[in-house]
């Protein structure tokens, strides 16, 4: 049993990222206030928006960072 799950295992890490990845992310602009990212946050069904700025990707947002924002204060 154990050698199976090491050999499915080896299949899903040699697996190209294209063909696991998810497609219908949420993009955010880098300008939204948080209050109105966090709910897209929820809603996403990942945990993380991604944000952009001119159309290009340059950072994501996730829940962690929402609540270590909310921990600092």
């Amino acid at each position: 049993f154990r050698r199976i799950l090491l050999d499915e295992m080896d299949a899903v890490l040699s697996t190209p990222v294209k063909e696991i990845m998810r497609t219908n992310v949420v993009k955010v602009s880098g300008d939204l206030q948080v209050g109105e990212a966090a709910p897209l946050i929820r809603s996403s069904g990942v945990g993380a928006v991604l944000v952009e700025d001119d159309g290009k990707v340059v950072g994501i947002l996730t829940e962690r960072d929402l609540l270590m924002a909310l921990a600092i204060e």
